[in-house]
C-alpha cells in the first residue's frame, strides 16, 4: 500500500489526485492527512502537506510559499511585482486604498479586509496585521506550473460580470475558472521562466493579475496545494507518474 499525504483543505484535490493515478499502480493507494501513518517506504507522495521524503515539493519551498510575507519578501528582492506587506507604519492618505492582511497564512481571501480611507483602517487594523495596498487588475489568472513548464491556465470569470470593487476574485463571491489556451500567453510564460530561478518547485499554481496601467502581471500569491478539477488532476497524475517512474 501508498499513501499520498494530504493537508486537511486539499483533501478533495488529493483525493482526484489518487483517482487518477491508481490505475497506473498495481498497489493500493490510499490518501491520508496522518502524518504518523507515512513512513520512507510507503510515501507516494504529498499534495498540500510537508514530509522530508516528498519526492515532489520540498519542505522549505512549501513553507516558503505558505507564508505570504516570506513569499513576497523573496519575490521583492528579485525585483518582481508583488504585494508588499507592512506593519511598521500607517498608509498615507495617497496609499489607498489598502487590504489589511488578518493572516499571513489564510486562503480563498480569508482575513483580508479592504480599506478605503484612513478611519476605515483605523477601526479595524491591529499591531499583529499587516496591510498591502490594493493594486487594481484587469483580470486574474490561474496558472498551473509543472517543473517550470506552464501547463494550464485559467481565468477568473464572474458570472454576474466584472464585480471591481470586490478585491477577492474567488467561488464564494460569484466567480469560476474558465480554462484557456496556453499559447495565448506569451507573457505569463516569460514570466514563469523568470521566476524558475527564484521559486524551487516541482509544482504550484500561480494567483497573477493583470495591471493594465503598467502593462504587466501582479504576482498575488503561489500555492502548493491548488484545487483541481477532474482533468486537472489527471494531468497532474500523469506527470507526477512520469516524474516518479524516471
Amino acid at each position: 500500500m501508498k499513501y499520498i499525504l494530504s493537508s486537511r483543505k486539499c483533501l478533495p484535490s488529493s483525493r482526484l489526485l489518487r483517482d487518477a493515478i491508481q490505475p497506473m499502480y498495481r498497489e493500493t493507494i490510499k490518501v491520508t492527512v496522518r502524518q504518523e501513518k507515512i513512513t520512507n517506504s510507503n510515501l507516494l507522495f504529498a499534495y498540500g502537506a510537508c514530509h522530508p521524503s516528498n519526492p515532489l515539493n520540498s519542505t522549505r519551498f512549501i513553507s516558503t510559499s505558505a507564508n505570504k510575507l516570506r513569499f513576497s519578501n523573496l519575490l521583492l528582492s528579485n525585483g518582481f511585482y508583488t504585494p508588499e506587506f507592512i506593519n511598521n507604519r500607517r498608509p498615507m492618505d495617497s496609499e489607498y486604498p489598502v487590504l489589511i492582511r488578518k493572516t499571513l497564512t489564510g486562503y480563498g481571501g480569508q482575513g483580508i479586509v479592504l480599506c478605503t480611507n484612513s478611519a476605515e483602517f483605523d477601526s479595524r487594523w491591529s499591531s499583529a496585521y499587516y496591510w498591502t495596498v490594493f493594486v487594481h487588475t484587469a483580470f486574474e489568472l490561474r496558472v498551473h506550473v509543472f517543473e517550470g513548464e506552464v501547463i494550464k491556465i485559467f481565468k477568473k470569470e464572474c458570472s454576474e460580470g466584472e464585480e471591481v470593487s470586490n478585491p477577492i476574485r474567488n467561488v464564494g463571491h460569484g466567480y469560476h475558472f474558465s480554462v484557456r489556451d496556453i499559447s495565448k500567453y506569451s507573457k505569463v510564460i516569460e514570466l514563469v521562466n523568470k521566476l524558475n530561478s527564484v521559486i524551487n518547485g516541482t509544482h504550484y499554481g500561480l494567483d497573477l493579475g493583470y495591471d493594465s496601467n503598467r502593462k504587466e502581471y501582479f504576482v498575488f500569491e503561489c500555492n502548493t496545494g491548488c484545487g483541481l478539477n477532474t482533468e486537472t488532476a489527471q494531468l497532474y497524475a500523469d506527470l507526477i507518474y512520469s516524474k516518479l517512474s524516471s
